[in-house]
């Protein structure tokens, strides 16, 4: 082989396997020694607080942890030997314990909060990196353990597999690695023939801490998701094929307890308590079709608790709702609070006289107050009793015209039949065109 097809053979192997990563084992003990010193420093992530959970469905980065990250380490494309395909800024190996039984080592803590209570399923996304040290594979599992007031799924099961309980909920378990490319952990595994279900029935308006430790070295951690199972197909939500718009990501608590009030002036009063402690300001959110789509209204400044929405319209239904928001993103939003505009309490009231002459005086008919009824009709008649105009849903735009003919000169007659409630009226009188 001559010296340049072995040099460019040897660059390609570095791409292959750099770059693109090694699908065989590789021995990181023995990478470690041909990598800078700096590669497996622990380096700054994203610290998150509190995730808060959105659409029944609470999606955290592994790396946005607030924990230190001891025997943990942040990985991504600039890391030799990378896994690629990971979500986020990058991914954490575990770079601690070897074989055996072994104790649960350098937790990680992520603290989240629900929005809408039910049965969660847990899955992270990892990927085990199988190594043989004479004992057997050492890279298939973490420990993960749940804290917080949530009870068991007693009645679950998928596949055969039950949920697990409380009791075993509440300790350190194995979470067993599938694969050794990115995919989904799904199940606790209590002996070699035992395994069962994370799943968890929480609670509206609690936080809970998910702490998962290291097990197995050179096991990856990727991405945590808890779903609840009403909202989302299983398989759609373990695979991560979920919409980044769906993601929780690392937000603030929202507001609390929004209530909406119709004052005397006609106007909605919002108010709703401030139980975030880092907020840089509310968004507010109006919804005039039953609360099925949302506009913004305004965004208000940090410790705001009510806002007044002046200039509504009558007979309208107006729905709302609050988040709060900071650098890190923005909240759940709270309840919706709704309600219902008054009517226009004035009479119906019709001008008598049209000058159809486009001088800018009287040119069109203009009735007032239609929007203080719930429907109506508008007919206008000849003395022979012969309709000339009709509306249903009348823009204060007739000219005094007939099939696009001006009538004469004359006096008109009217009848503005009501419906308001189911009570039934006439509005009647007369106009006179004046040509």
């Amino acid at each position: 082989m001559n010296i340049r097809l072995y040099i460019q053979l040897q660059i390609l192997a570095v791409l292959f396997f750099g770059v693109f990563n090694n699908p065989f084992v590789i021995d990181h003990k023995s990478e470690r020694k041909l990598i800078s010193a700096n590669s497996y420093q622990v380096q700054d992530t994203v610290k998150c607080d509190l995730y808060g959970e959105r659409n029944g469905v609470v999606i955290m980065e592994a790396e946005n942890t607030s924990s230190n990250l001891g025997n943990w380490q942040f990985r991504d494309s600039s890391s030799v030997g990378f896994q690629g395909g990971y979500k986020g800024t990058g991914y954490l190996e575990f770079r601690g314990n070897t074989s055996g039984t072994v104790a649960p080592d350098s937790p990680l803590e992520y603290k989240f909060k629900i929005n809408n209570g039910g049965i969660y399923h847990l899955a992270i996304r990892a990927y085990i990196n199988l190594q043989n040290d004479g004992t057997g594979s050492t890279a298939d599992d973490c420990y993960i353990r749940m804290e917080g007031d949530y009870e068991e799924a007693t009645d679950y099961k998928r596949n055969g597999y039950s949920a697990a309980p409380l009791r075993i909920l509440q300790q350190d378990n194995s979470l067993k690695g599938i694969s050794t490319f990115w995919s989904r952990t799904l199940r606790i595994q209590r002996n070699t023939n035992w395994f069962l279900e994370p799943v968890y029935v929480l609670k509206a308006g609690q936080e809970y801490t998910l702490v998962i430790s290291g097990k197995s070295a050179n096991f990856n951690i990727d991405r945590i998701i808890l779903f609840r199972l009403e909202d989302y197909r299983f398989g759609n939500a373990v695979n991560q094929m979920l919409p980044d718009s769906s993601a929780s990501g690392c937000f603030v608590s929202p507001p609390d307890s929004l209530i909406a009030t119709l004052t005397d002036e006609g106007s909605a009063q919002l108010d709703w308590g401030d139980q975030v402690a880092d907020e840089t300001g509310f968004r507010v959110e109006v919804s005039e079709d039953g609360g099925n789509t949302f506009t913004v209204l305004t965004d208000l400044e940090s410790n705001t608790i009510t806002y007044t929405h002046d200039s509504l319209k009558t007979s309208q239904q107006y729905c709302y709702r609050v988040s709060a928001f900071n650098s890190k993103g923005i909240s759940a939003p709270t309840n919706v609070a709704c309600i219902d505009a008054p009517r226009n309490s004035k009479p119906i009231a019709a001008f008598n006289l049209l000058t159809p002459n486009e001088d800018g005086q009287n040119d069109r008919w203009e009735i007032s107050n239609l929007d203080s009824v719930d429907d109506y009709t508008i007919k206008v008649f000849t003395k022979k009793g012969q309709v000339v105009f009709q509306s249903r849903n009348y823009a204060n735009n007739w000219d005094g015209t007939f099939n696009n003919t001006p009538l004469p000169s004359g006096i008109y007659y009217y009848v503005i039949a009501t419906n308001n409630r189911g009570v039934k009226n006439n509005v009647t009188g007369y106009i006179t065109i004046i040509r």
